[in-house]
């Protein structure tokens, strides 16, 4: 429907408007981007407590979340595949101090907040790019949490789907995070 009101957009040559939630959003950016600090409705009754090995982190997770083995040559990482969207982490002092979560160039509507997360101050942030530079139909969801470790050494868990749904289960998700 929305790449239907985006070509009636263009063929009209003015702005279609949309409401999601209530909310009026422009046909071109009806992708909402979540508020990383509020409260989710997902429910992770039924999800399982993933242990990452190079991450020292465990997390609650979907039941079908699984971990391939990456190679890692600097710091420790990794991906957690869980269905349409995946997990991705980075830990180590080459990885980053951890102070900030970090925006991609040409992310759009971007929402940051600070927390409290594992006993250390935290950075959320959540925003939307375009899924690929070629193409403006499909919009990516973003999500990252950035936490110092200790002094110089972060850990960053990222996700990016083409499903507000993945992101609101990544940020249910983030306040069970647990740091080694």
């Amino acid at each position: 429907m929305i790449s239907r009101l985006r070509a009636l957009t263009v063929w009209l040559g003015v702005p279609v408007t949309v409401f999601v939630a209530g909310i009026a959003v422009a046909a071109d950016t009806a992708t909402v981007v979540p508020d990383p600090c509020a409260p989710t409705s997902v429910d992770i009754n039924g999800w399982r407590q993933l242990s990452t090995v190079p991450g020292r982190f465990t997390v609650l997770l979907p039941a079908s979340a699984r971990e391939p083995r990456l190679p890692c040559v600097d710091s420790s990482c990794g991906r957690v595949e869980l269905g349409n969207w995946q997990l991705e982490y980075d830990r180590g002092v080459l990885a980053g101090p951890g102070n900030r979560a970090r925006v991609p160039e040409a992310a759009r509507d971007v929402r940051r907040c600070t927390m409290r997360l594992a006993d250390r101050h935290a950075s959320l942030v959540c925003f939307k790019t375009a899924s690929s530079e070629r193409s403006h139909d499909a919009t990516k969801v973003g999500c990252e949490v950035a936490l110092v470790v200790r002094e110089q050494e972060g850990l960053y868990i990222w996700m990016s789907s083409e499903s507000v749904q993945a992101a609101s289960e990544f940020l249910a998700a983030v306040p069970t995070l647990q740091v080694q």
